[in-house]
């Protein structure tokens, strides 16, 4: 995803099958880059852009699972 410096972009986050811990944390390779937290109600991952370059935005799951976002700041 493609991103001028100082944009904000929510992205959602879905655990499935519902019924399983749904507790996860985010981070980003490089926070001079881009900064992550959560959307009001952990429903979701509030990416901020800071500084041009590129970061990777990774959710981990509490049993292991991952996922993994590239970001590009202009």
């Amino acid at each position: 995803h493609t991103m001028n410096g100082g944009d904000t972009w929510d992205i959602p986050i879905s655990i499935e099958p519902n019924g399983i811990s749904t507790a996860y944390s985010i981070t980003s390779s490089d926070s001079t880059i881009a900064k992550v937290g959560t959307t009001g109600g952990k429903t979701g991952c509030r990416v901020q852009a800071y500084s041009p370059g590129t970061a990777t935005v990774t959710v981990y799951t509490e049993n292991g699972l991952s996922a993994s976002c590239e970001i590009t700041v202009k």
